[in-house]
């Protein structure tokens, strides 16, 4: 059996799509060939059997749009897109005696460009999703494949009979807890000496870091609690996030918080297994919808979680109460943190324990594409 698979991008350093690299490196143990179509392609090595071809984006991402006025932008923008659309279609025609089979991985639109060309072909899809946006290019992609996997019941909100929740895939054996001290890399020593709490995702509105943020000027401020370091990874995309950001830092001067916060940017998702091992305590406050699959590989290291997502009360199983917020309460966030960071080390130990083996028995990436190989 052959496979093609679509995504936005192949490269085993991105700190955002970096777990796909190893979703596809599993998927090329159950297939004689694999044929990926990607937007942008980075650094990669993966097995013989895969072939990565690229739209083309890496190619143009270090050119600037020309600043010659709005139409010029415009028909530039415009242009391209057109050289992505004709070079996606060259490959799946160049390609179609080298798959059997199309999976598509969080990106509608590949389902609306060559769903129809698929079905001429007599190819099956399927499509995997985990976002609560539902908008017209998935509605049109949906009527073309024959199944939508996702992680959790919250994580496709589109009313499909189509959608089979399936958990998602993190790989255990590289997110696992710290190792042996003599195995260990070197941490960030500034961080080890408090505390630390862990935010991991791009800085957006919808992200909401200003809820931590203001969780930790209530500790300073008005609990007097001075023993920890808050540590933010991830970075502004868009202009929307650029101004979020700038709030967020005027609050933390006008607040003077600075020295409990830091903000370390972009950090490779193969470094990620290092920083999770280095905090004591992940804060994730994404609104009810997907699992963030930082939560997932924080438990999966082993380390206490405390998110806003109510889609994780049955996977925190018995701690929910007191790892799952209420309410958007700098107050409330606040005491859990304290309360959580305040428990002995064994308390700890065994809470992460409990967790990572959640994430063992159901959302192991070794099981998911098993499960998802027996479905395509």
């Amino acid at each position: 059996m052959k496979l093609l698979i679509l995504t936005q991008k192949i490269d085993k350093n991105d700190d955002l799509l970096g777990f796909f690299y190893a979703w596809v490196g599993e998927f090329a143990k159950y297939y004689k060939k694999i044929t990926v179509i990607c937007l942008y392609r980075g650094e990669s090595d993966l097995p013989e059997n895969v072939k990565v071809l690229s739209l083309g984006k890496e190619n143009l991402s270090s050119r600037e749009v020309p600043d010659k006025g709005r139409y010029v932008s415009l028909f530039y923008c415009f242009t391209v897109k057109l050289l992505y659309i004709l070079n996606f279609y060259r490959y799946i025609w160049q390609e179609r005696k080298n798959y059997d089979r199309v999976f598509i991985h969080m990106n509608p639109e590949y389902g609306v460009l060559g769903g129809w060309v698929w079905k001429l072909m007599g190819k099956k899809m399927v499509m995997w999703y985990t976002h609560k946006a539902v908008n017209l290019k998935l509605r049109i992609a949906e009527k073309f494949v024959s199944t939508v996997f996702t992680a959790s019941a919250d994580s496709f909100q589109l009313n499909s009979k189509k959608a089979r929740v399936v958990g998602h895939g993190v790989d255990v054996d590289k997110f696992a807890g710290r190792p042996p001290e003599a195995d260990q890399p070197k941490y960030n020593e500034k961080l080890m000496a408090e505390n630390s709490v862990l935010y991991v995702g791009r800085i957006s509105k919808i992200k909401n870091q200003m809820l931590l943020v203001r969780a930790a000027d209530y500790l300073v401020n008005k609990k007097d609690i001075w023993n920890f370091k808050f540590n933010f990874i991830g970075e502004p995309v868009y202009d929307r996030d650029k101004k979020y950001f700038e709030e967020i830092k005027r609050f933390i001067k006008d607040k003077k918080i600075q020295e409990y916060i830091e903000f370390s940017g972009k950090v490779s998702h193969n470094n990620m297994p290092r920083e999770y091992q280095n905090a004591d305590l992940l804060v994730n406050l994404c609104p009810t919808g997907g699992m963030d699959k930082a939560v997932l590989e924080a438990m999966s290291c082993e380390r206490g979680v405390i998110a806003f997502n109510k889609t994780f009360e049955k996977l925190l199983g018995k701690y929910q109460e007191e790892l799952i917020l209420s309410n958007e309460d700098p107050e409330e966030l606040g005491e859990k943190i304290n309360k959580f960071l305040n428990k002995s080390e064994e308390e700890k130990k065994s809470i992460g324990k409990n967790l990572r083996e959640e994430i063992i028995e159901n959302h192991s990436m070794e099981k998911l594409i098993k499960n998802l190989v027996a479905y395509i």
